[in-house]
């Protein structure tokens, strides 16, 4: 699966169980866990420059790239690992 598309469906997933509770709604209880396997493959495809590949590592891919310092951004609570963050803020 492209790496966009990881992004795409790990993004509902942040705000599920929030909403689900406001409706009396069932939580789905393996949210972090497809949460943080959507990150880590994201990132797995991230090079040392801070670009994402869409299949694999790197690719100067403008659709990818662009949102990259969004990415590494801690305000959503999602641990992102210090040398990603970096990538992403320097690359």
């Amino acid at each position: 699966m492209v790496s966009s598309r990881h992004a795409v469906q790990a993004l509902p997933l942040l705000y599920v169980n929030e909403l689900a509770g406001a409706e009396a709604l069932p939580i789905d209880l393996q949210r972090e866990e497809r949460v943080r396997n959507a990150i880590d493959r994201v990132l797995s495809r991230q090079d040392s420059n801070g670009s994402f590949g869409l299949w694999s590592v790197g690719g100067d891919d403008i659709w990818l790239d662009a949102p990259r310092r969004r990415t590494a951004d801690r305000s959503i609570r999602w641990r992102v690992s210090t040398s990603a963050t970096g990538r992403g803020w320097n690359g």
